[in-house]
């Protein structure tokens, strides 16, 4: 079996308590390089002795050093498909099934979908009895909603609204779900077909934990294990529903177990594959 080298470069570097170094600060280079080639035994932007290995770029810049035959991982790098299209003969990773859908419409590469892994390796499980907090996690412009007037609406709902943004390690994602009961997206009507992934459904649900959010059609492979609303005040009556504990439980009898299907230990099998 040949080996497998995964490029996945640093968007910057970034002060941790004294020390500064090289840390993989993006989201892509963290998840699907550092992550993914830590779980499978990997080499991590190798510098030699990788010629003869299944090579993997994930989202890069250019395609200038890329040969013929390797993968580039495009995430939701809508801008690579104009650097891809004259190489034809350059494989091509997807993490969705609405961008592999819709980047083979576009591109003639050989594409394969390779779903982005949830943050819960060790399947950790909320164990809460009482429903206290509303959570999201991003920054504040991914959520396109004033954060003071929904905290005010989320406390009048009966929760306390937790809104992180600034997490830099897989640690501190883990952290957030933690201590929230239920998460809730939002977004806007103009963005509601960005090349994105179902990330946040999948982190949540594989704790047990139900998301309230607004139907972007990356969620499309999530249909039936989120609340989908239209607008804040169908997204607060969520809330309040959820208050109830056997409609909360059902919720979480769902999707448990369909967020097992993003486990890294499945996603690492399709690697293995190539």
């Amino acid at each position: 079996m040949k080996d497998i080298s995964i490029f996945a470069k640093p968007a910057s570097y970034y002060q941790r308590g004294k020390l500064s170094y090289p840390h993989l600060f993006r989201g892509s280079s963290i998840i699907r390089g550092e992550q993914i080639s830590n779980y499978l035994g990997c080499k991590l932007n190798p510098v030699y002795g990788y010629g003869d290995d299944v090579c993997i770029y994930v989202k890069p810049t250019d395609m200038n050093e890329i040969k013929d035959g390797s993968w580039v991982d495009i995430m939701d790098g809508e801008r690579l498909i104009d650097l891809l299209i004259p190489r034809p003969k350059i494989n091509v990773i997807t993490f969705s099934d609405y961008t592999h859908k819709l980047y083979q419409e576009r591109m003639k590469n050989k594409m394969i979908l390779i779903p982005q892994h949830h943050c819960n390796f060790n399947r950790e499980l909320r164990s809460r009895r009482t429903n206290k907090t509303v959570g999201f996690i991003g920054g504040e412009i991914g959520f396109f909603f004033p954060k003071d007037k929904m905290q005010e609406l989320v406390e009048e709902a009966g929760f306390r609204l937790l809104f992180v943004s600034g997490y830099k390690t897989r640690e501190d994602v883990l952290d957030f779900y933690r201590q929230v009961d239920i998460q809730i997206t939002w977004s806007h009507p103009r963005f509601r077909y960005q090349a994105r992934a179902p990330l946040k459904l999948t982190n949540a649900s594989s704790f047990g934990i139900p998301t309230v959010g607004y139907p972007q059609e990356c969620y499309g492979e999530a249909e039936g294990n989120y609340i989908k609303v239209d607008t804040i005040p169908a997204l607060i009556k969520e809330l309040r529903r959820l208050h109830d504990p056997f409609y909360y439980d059902s919720w979480v009898r769902k999707i448990v177990p369909w967020s097992e299907k993003y486990h890294i230990s499945k996603i690492a099998e399709l690697y293995r594959q190539l």
